[in-house]
């Protein structure tokens, strides 16, 4: 299994963060998540302990798909997520997100991930696998999601300076 661990400091109050990523995670993860190119919520309702949805990542050019459910969800501090249902090689994946005040002014967002596959080519090539997905996540974390976020001012998505909706350039097409 290959854990990473890493977190970034971000100019923003921890309500805003917890916002983007966790009550807006069907609307913002492919923004920040560049590996996710389709997710799709499959429960009505917000964003909830037991929200169920499908997310399809693109890993070394192939579509590795799997089903997953919201399992924690602590207003402001918690947010995770596991496979329900792998596809594939996969057999364990799990996103866990933390976030903690910094001066009341800004959010330390945490981000630790785990994820296991049954190939015996991941088994060998393991370290190989692992700086790989370090430095997708270093840059999803690091830049993606910090940008994305500190382009907002306020929660309700309005830019500085005037009463324009919030604009967040995706980082390729548009989304599904």
């Amino acid at each position: 299994m290959i854990v990473i661990d890493t977190s970034v400091v971000i100019d923003r109050p921890v309500e805003m963060c917890f916002d983007f990523v966790a009550r807006g995670y069907f609307e913002h993860v492919r923004r920040w998540l560049t590996s996710v190119t389709e997710v799709k919520k499959l429960t009505d309702g917000p964003v909830a302990v037991g929200t169920r949805g499908r997310q399809v990542n693109l890993i070394r050019g192939k579509a590795h798909g799997r089903t997953f459910e919201v399992f924690e969800m602590y207003q402001d501090s918690s947010f995770a997520l596991r496979a329900v249902s792998p596809e594939g090689p996969e057999r364990h994946y799990l996103l866990r997100l933390a976030f903690t005040p910094q001066d009341g002014k800004r959010c330390q967002v945490t981000f630790h991930l785990e994820v296991d596959w049954t190939q015996l080519s991941f088994k060998l090539l393991k370290p190989l696998v692992r700086r790989s997905l370090v430095k997708d996540v270093e840059m999803a974390v690091h830049r993606r999601l910090k940008a994305s976020i500190e382009e907002m001012s306020e929660p309700s998505g309005v830019m500085p300076g005037g009463s324009q909706p919030m604009v967040v350039k995706p980082t390729r097409g548009p989304a599904k």
